[in-house]
């Protein structure tokens, strides 16, 4: 997914959720855990928190 400001996000097989600045500079890297394959898109809210699913039916919220 890719916010106004360029920045891209996504999750990965392996658990993780990861953030990248249009720079390339690695904004987070979040471990979800081994058992939370990231498997959905993720959306932003109005106010800027970023949403994430799990395949064990977890939602995660992150925001500043």
């Amino acid at each position: 997914m890719l916010d106004r400001d360029k920045n891209i996000y996504f999750g990965t097989r392996s658990g993780h959720i990861v953030g990248f600045a249009w720079s390339g500079k690695l904004l987070f890297d979040i471990n979800a855990g081994s058992n939370a394959t990231i498997d959905s898109y993720p959306a932003i809210t109005g106010d800027g928190a970023l949403i994430v699913g799990d395949t064990n039916g977890v939602v995660r919220a992150i925001a500043d």
